[in-house]
């Protein structure tokens, strides 16, 4: 949000924040990367998402979103999942 705000659209900018918003394991994780291994946002996006992903699956359908239905007695996470 930031970067938008200023109007950076710099790849090379994202790159060199994206190093400060990390910490913990994520943070060993890219340390370890090779260097200059990403040369966009994109790229170190799609794998760092893919290296900590959880390992399942979501089920979801239009007819599990379709059959949700809300009152103002009921909240969203009220509803299970069938």
């Amino acid at each position: 949000m930031w970067c938008s705000s200023n109007s950076i659209i710099e790849d090379s900018i994202y790159l060199c924040l994206f190093q400060h918003t990390l910490t913990g394991v994520d943070f060993q994780w890219y340390v370890d990367q090779p260097r200059a291994t990403y040369s966009t946002l994109e790229t170190l996006a799609t794998t760092f998402l893919s290296y900590f992903q959880l390992s399942f699956d979501y089920d979801i359908s239009i007819e599990l979103l379709i059959s949700f239905r809300q009152n103002s007695a009921t909240h969203l996470s009220d509803h299970g999942r069938e």
